[in-house]
């Protein structure tokens, strides 16, 4: 993705892919393409500024289950003390939302036509038949807490889903610590059959879900 805000892919999560295309190759002749799209280093500020509305409520008012407003900088100064009724993550969120750009202004337009572009772009490439496979998150399962240090991770999943494309996550197995890692695979706009027949493909070739050890 390339943005300072979130974590670089790990290379186990890399090698996934080669292990990937080495398999439908195989298994199946399907030769695959590595594509760079240079928009997805703008993932967070798109989804950010798509998520905005007219008229609808904003980020401070969703954990305040629509009933008034939470206030970013207080509930972050009371986290610190541990009297916050918030995460830090959604706190942060709210943070990024509020200091962001404003409806209507000259950076959201511009976020919002490159939104498009980038839809535009990845329907060429995607055709009738394509699908795109893709981090479903930077790094394996984070530990608790771990999220604090790149509150933004979330990129990977929250632009495909602002796209309004259909993926599937597709679990491949633990990583060298045991922990869980995994890809997405996207697909056009009614094609989630597609999504689908790639998830069961794989899960068949590389095993699926592996539940991590648990010391007790």
């Amino acid at each position: 993705m390339g943005s300072v805000a979130v974590s670089p892919v790990h290379h186990e999560i890399k090698e996934l892919f080669g292990k990937i295309s080495v398999h439908l190759e195989k298994a199946h002749g399907v030769k695959t393409k590595k594509v760079a799209i240079q928009r997805f280093r703008k993932s967070g500020p798109i989804w950010f500024a798509n998520m905005k509305t007219p008229n609808g409520p904003s980020f401070q008012e969703q954990p305040a289950n629509l009933e008034g407003s939470i206030n970013p900088y207080l509930e972050l100064v009371k986290w610190c003390f541990g009297r916050s009724d918030h995460t830090f993550i959604g706190i942060a969120t709210a943070l990024a939302d509020k200091g962001g750009c404003k409806f209507g202004d000259d950076k959201h337009t511009h976020l919002v036509e490159e939104k498009g572009r980038l839809r535009r772009e990845m329907e060429d490439l995607l055709g009738d038949d394509g699908v795109f496979l893709y981090p479903t998150h930077p790094t394996a399962a984070p530990f608790h807490n771990e999220p604090l240090v790149k509150p933004f991770n979330f990129s990977y999943t929250a632009i495909i889903n602002v796209l309004g494309f259909p993926a599937t996550n597709i679990p491949m197995g633990l990583n060298s610590e045991g922990l869980p890692i995994g890809v997405q695979v996207v697909a056009n706009t009614k094609n989630d059959r597609l999504c689908l027949a790639v998830a069961v493909e794989l899960e068949k070739a590389f095993g699926g879900w592996v539940p991590p050890s648990v010391e007790a």
